[in-house]
């Protein structure tokens, strides 16, 4: 209510009561899963993380270095996933706005003979809807994908790194594997936190 005139200009009214369904339900529905599920990773990946800390601050260390680099790429990627969000949101406003408009003026669609032409209309709106729900999907897919790589090659760095401090008496085996168990632990924690930041960037989208 507090935009210009000529905002209400450019969005109909069924777009806009489009949008504000569909976005106070994602908004829902997202705020749920990041209370809910994100606590509990917090606690698991602190506590993951203590216990590597005790077990061996050099391994720790070494897995740290990387970190920035990936919370980098992955607070790049979900600002492009939310863009890729608020697009797919937006044909979908507008694919339902057309179905509304033709429903309403289906008196003046009879008379008219245009019912072929609303269809394709329609069609065509939601066809554009399905590629962009497609794109959205692979890029989350592709996303999750870089995580999973990105800790195997913590793990792989943690087993090269902790062969050599076991081989030079400064670690033992036990705690060694100790310390791969735990760093299982705390990958599944970020995997959970991607996860979760995937469903913030939409629910900020739904904001836009």
């Amino acid at each position: 209510l507090h935009e210009s005139v000529e905002f209400f200009d450019r969005h109909s009214v069924a777009e806009l009561l489009s949008r504000l369904n569909v976005d106070v339900q994602e908004f829902k529905h997202s705020l749920k899963a990041i209370i809910t599920t994100g606590v509990k990773t917090a606690v698991q990946l602190t506590s993951s993380i203590a216990q590597m800390i005790i077990l061996s601050p050099t391994l720790t260390l070494t897995l740290s270095t990387g970190l920035p680099v990936i919370l980098l790429v992955g607070s790049t990627y979900g600002r492009f996933l939310r863009l890729l969000s608020g697009e797919a949101r937006r044909i979908e406003a507008e694919a339902s706005n057309i179905a509304i408009e033709a429903l309403s003026s289906i008196r003046t669609i009879k008379a008219f003979s245009a019912e072929e032409y609303q269809v394709q209309k329609y069609n065509q709106s939601v066809t554009a809807q399905s590629k962009k729900n497609a794109s959205l999907l692979s890029q989350i897919g592709a996303f999750q994908g870089l995580t999973n790589l990105s800790s195997s090659a913590c793990a792989a760095a943690v087993l090269f790194f902790g062969s050599l401090e076991v081989a030079q008496g400064s670690l033992r085996s036990a705690q060694l594997i100790a310390f791969l168990m735990t760093l299982q632990m705390a990958q599944k924690a970020v995997t959970d936190l991607v996860t979760l930041n995937v469903k913030f960037q939409n629910m900020l989208g739904s904001f836009e």
